[in-house]
């Protein structure tokens, strides 16, 4: 192995690596950001540095506090190195630096640097490895707000990646995207919460009667509504969720091509609704080749209620598309709700009912 190591080129080798991290159960949990950017081997840095994007290989005291920071959550990752190793004796790492924020460390290093001690010590020498490329002139807000809303995507996506690996959780799908078996039909729980939105329950009538009743022997009426309503699907635009698009899409149409609510509006969000799609029922059929996701990268679920109120928008139900990872705290609109999750066993909403949703 070390053989075949030594005879890649430098980019090779970053690459062999890179995918090395992303095959372990802990360190999967940075495959999303180590997708990022570009990783390349360049001249003029001693080591490596990122701008928190883009990774190359090759202010002081800020450097070193990083990497004491950087290093610390490393080895509390793989405390008995079965997994890295330190490259060199000259390592930023310190012990009682471990479980400390970045603003901290830097605190204890500027303490030290004005008492003699130095700013730096502990278990290695104390030399900082790589850069830390800061230019907070570069590049418009936008930009800034788009790069951050990628990083946070790219989280959430090594996240999945190691819970996979790690193989918690049950249902979904394993590390190599093969469903497993569940005891719930989404495909039919989804078509029975939209029938029963869309049948309502505003008025009764015994032609037909109620077919739950019949077996037990009585003769009861039946509930509908002379509105069928409008239905709203608040789409979560991650990258985690792209791929569950098609299915899905495909799902509702069918079931609403049958059903005929008035209009099916989409709503797609990250953290604020980028997009707003609305279709009628003759439309419902190509709704999976119609649709336009718009936005990816963050998650603030909250948003959609913030659109709807502001919009006064009216529907007789709301159904959000998400892998689950958002804020704890978050509202939803004032109408029954459902949860459409993927590949996350852990999310249990406050407000609704929730549905597992495989491929």
């Amino acid at each position: 192995m070390a053989t075949s190591f030594e005879k890649m080129t430098l980019n090779q080798r970053i690459q062999a690596v890179n995918i090395d991290c992303m095959r372990h159960p802990q360190f999967a949990l940075l495959a999303g950001v180590i997708c990022m950017g570009r990783s390349e081997v360049v001249e003029g840095i001693p080591t490596a540095g990122t701008d928190g994007k883009h990774k190359k290989y090759g202010h002081r005291i800020n450097n070193i506090a990083m990497d004491f920071v950087v290093n610390a959550l490393i080895e509390e990752m793989d405390p008995d190195f079965k997994f890295v190793e330190r490259p060199t004796d000259s390592l930023c790492i310190d012990r009682k630096y471990f479980g400390m924020s970045y603003v901290q460390v830097l605190k204890d290093l500027l303490k030290n640097a004005k008492e003699g001690g130095g700013g730096a010590g502990g278990d290695g020498e104390g030399e900082p490895l790589d850069e830390h490329e800061m230019s907070p002139d570069d590049g418009s807000i936008e930009d800034r707000e788009k790069l951050g809303k990628e990083i946070d995507d790219a989280n959430r996506q090594g996240e999945l990646m190691s819970r996979k690996l790690r193989g918690e959780g049950k249902g979904g799908r394993d590390v190599f995207g093969h469903a497993q078996d569940r005891q719930t039909n989404w495909r039919d729980a989804l078509q029975d919460f939209i029938t029963a939105i869309c049948q309502g329950d505003e008025n009764s009538r015994f032609c037909p009667p109620n077919k739950r009743l019949l077996a037990s022997g009585f003769v009861m009426p039946s509930h509908f509504t002379e509105s069928v309503g409008d239905i709203v699907i608040a789409c979560d635009t991650s990258g985690s969720m792209h791929s569950y698009y098609p299915v899905v899409f495909g799902e509702i149409a069918r079931v609403c091509n049958n059903v005929k609510p008035d209009s099916v509006r989409i709503l797609w969000w990250d953290t604020s609704v980028d997009g707003d799609q609305s279709f009628k029922p003759h439309e419902y059929e190509n709704i999976a080749k119609l649709m336009k996701p718009v936005g990816g990268g963050g998650t603030t679920v909250s948003c959609v209620a913030d659109y709807v109120d502001q919009h006064k928008i009216v529907a007789k139900a709301i159904i959000y598309l998400t892998d689950g990872y958002i804020e704890s705290d978050y509202r939803v609109p004032n109408m029954p709700v459902l949860f459409g999750v993927v590949d996350n066993e852990d999310f249990v909403p406050h407000t609704g009912k929730v549905l597992r949703i495989t491929p």
